[in-house]
This record gives structure tokens, sequence and C-alpha cells, in this order.
């Protein structure tokens, strides 16, 4: 394999040349999205990547994705295009803070395009906070056939279904509670 690597022409072929890759801490920025991995691990073979963590944030809206013991599969990242792709992710713990209203909105930037498939963590927490409600959950397990951003849009989840406790919304006017949720999308 050390020729394959040698000879190649292109990042395809490096890639398919090395059986394993290893690096305590990688980043990269597209656009408003900061990506952090730390303790990687790249198994050439199977194109797998596992990261200890990985840490995602929107430099607009202030979100933040902590997911650890993660693996992703097929990840591609396009720089010109502005587009992130992988055909799985899945992690063991996470926490996500997601703030849908930007803090600061820079026209110059558009959002990067993002085409994630075949979604599935445990042991992650939720929570999101408008104007006008607050949101809170704990799941034990989440699952989606497909996350998508498309430029400049809002993001969607495709067939999402998610199990957990502690499940708390509050509007001015209502609050939800639930000890134990199932929620599975129509399909």
């Amino acid at each position: 394999r050390s020729n394959q690597f040698v000879s190649s022409r292109t990042i395809g072929h490096i890639g398919k040349s090395i059986e394993e890759f290893n690096f305590s801490k990688g980043s990269f920025k597209l656009n408003n999205l900061n990506i952090l991995l730390n303790k990687v691990t790249y198994a050439g073979s199977r194109e797998q990547i596992h990261a200890e963590s990985v840490t995602v944030n929107d430099i607009e809206t202030q979100s933040i994705a902590l997911l650890n013991d993660v693996y992703l599969s097929n990840l591609s990242i396009n720089e010109a295009l502005k587009k992130i792709s992988a055909d799985s992710v899945r992690w063991s713990e996470g926490e996500v803070s997601y703030l849908p209203n930007p803090v600061k909105k820079n026209k110059k930037e558009s959002t990067p395009i993002i085409d994630i498939h075949n979604i599935s963590g445990k042991n992650t927490s939720i929570s999101t906070s408008t104007q006008s409600m607050k949101l809170k959950m704990n799941l034990h397990w989440i699952k989606a056939e497909k996350f998508s951003v498309l430029q400049n849009e809002k993001p969607f989840f495709e067939n999402l279904s998610f199990s957990g406790d502690q499940f708390q919304t509050q509007t001015k006017d209502l609050i939800l509670q639930a000890d134990t949720y199932t929620i599975t999308d129509k399909q």
C-alpha cells in the first residue's frame, strides 16, 4: 500500500491507499460550522472514522453538539461546494443545544449543505430555546433515515424516531411534561 500512497494523484486515491491513520485532534471550518474531532482513527479499508469525541459549533446561531464515541462512514467534505455528507453516523452519548434564531446573520456566506444518512444515537440530552418556547429532553435512543440542511434552509429529518425520559416544554401559556415517551415520524 505504500506504493499506492506515494503514486496517488488524487485525494480519493490517497484515502484508498491508507489502511489505518490515527491523530489526536483534527478540525475544519465550513462557513458557519466549526467541527473538532478528538482521538481519531480512520480505517481506510472500511472508509470509517471513529472519534472519541466530536464537537460541532454553529458560530452563527451559537448552537452546539457534543458527541462521544462517534463512528462515521464515508464522510465527505467538499469545501468548494460547501457540502458535508456521510453514509452513516452513530454515537453512544451526546449533548445538543440548538438555538434556531441566528445571533448575527452574515449575508455574505451561505449555510453549508449537510446530507447525513442512517443516524443512530444513544444517551443524548437535547435543549432548544426560542423567544416563545423552551424545550428539554433526555433521549435513550434516536434514529433517523436522513438529516439534511439545504443551502440557507432550516434543518430537517426524514423518518425520525426517538425514545427517552424527562421531556419538558414550556410556552407563555402552556407547560407540557412527560416522564417517558417514544415518538415515531409518520412514514
